[in-house]
């Protein structure tokens, strides 16, 4: 009986790595059954997980770019290994909120801007993008700046509409009441003020009518030329 050579299996650099995370992963966890590690090993691993993951997809896309669907997977498992980083880190709550709206809000943004005929994703990107900012200001603005703030973001789409086409004249009417509404809220966070204000006019023009004014007339510059040889009358 013959004996058929053996052939020699191709060598794959990807099935290299991928068994040696593997092993690594796998002999980090059995060492956490019998040694208490100061670190979060299971948030370790799962970032790494989620990393080896979206590095896998981006790899398919790279080798061929008709795999445009596998920057989708890629891009998410991406998204979550950084929060699942930060959430180990210690990082704030209001800060994932203003990550986690911007990373939903990049993708719509990229499809417009890569094709400008894909308007709608601007729809999307933009309402992310006001959220995020409204977690940012509600961190240090109070009740009432959070209000004007949401005011205006919801009117400027519709003054871009407008600015863009000017026959698109109905766009000023939300726009306008929405910028009422957040003036509105400035004249009521101002009421302090507003008082104040009046105060300071009022000493204002008290003042004008104690103190005492300087000459009112104009000065009288020497007359030159024919009515100079006049005499003055006394």
């Amino acid at each position: 009986m013959e004996n058929k050579p053996r052939l020699a299996r191709p060598i794959d650099n990807w099935s290299w790595l991928a068994g040696a995370i593997l092993i690594l992963i796998g002999g980090a966890a059995l060492l956490n059954l019998f040694v208490d590690l100061p670190i979060n090993f299971a948030g370790i691993v799962t970032t790494i997980l989620f990393g080896g993951g979206a590095v896998a997809f981006y790899a398919v896309y790279l080798r061929n770019h008709a795999n445009w669907w596998a920057l989708i997977p890629a891009y998410v498992l991406f998204t979550v290994g950084v929060l699942i980083s930060a959430g180990m880190l210690g990082i704030r709550g209001n800060v994932l909120g203003i990550y986690i709206m911007l990373a939903i809000a990049f993708p719509f943004a990229y499809v417009y801007f890569h094709n400008r005929e894909q308007w709608w994703a601007l729809i999307p990107a933009y309402v992310m993008t006001a959220v995020a900012g409204i977690i940012l200001f509600s961190g240090f603005l109070p009740g009432n700046g959070v209000g004007i703030f949401v005011m205006l973001a919801i009117a400027l789409p519709f003054y871009y509409v407008y600015f863009r086409n000017r026959r698109h004249w109905w766009a000023l009417i939300p726009a306008g009441i929405m910028s009422v509404i957040a003036f509105g809220i400035a004249l009521a966070s101002l009421q302090v003020f507003i008082p104040a204000a009046l105060i300071l006019a009022g000493i204002f023009l008290l003042a004008r009518q104690v103190l005492p004014r300087g000459d009112s007339k104009p000065p009288q510059l020497p007359v030159s030329g024919p009515d100079a040889d006049k005499p003055k009358s006394v």
